[in-house]
């Protein structure tokens, strides 16, 4: 996904204290959202498979975020 920041986290970004910050939250905020079991839950109902792991991380200089599923069997 492209173009994730806020304004506000733009302009945060212009220090190297405010980009720590901005990955911090981000990377927080999506571990908690998978951290729900629920979540989770409807996201392998969609798919029809089982989640074995999740891993997430956003480059906030380029302003992109990437989720990878590992998943128990192929989708494709």
């Amino acid at each position: 996904m492209k173009g994730n920041l806020t304004n506000v986290e733009k302009f945060m970004i212009l220090s190297d204290e405010g980009k720590r910050m901005v990955h911090d939250a981000r990377t927080k905020l999506v571990k908690n959202i998978y951290n729900d079991p629920a979540v989770v839950s409807k996201l392998e109902d969609i798919i029809h498979a089982k989640v074995l792991r999740i891993f997430s991380d956003i480059s906030i200089e380029e302003d992109i975020a990437m989720t990878v599923y590992v998943l128990d069997r192929s989708i494709s």
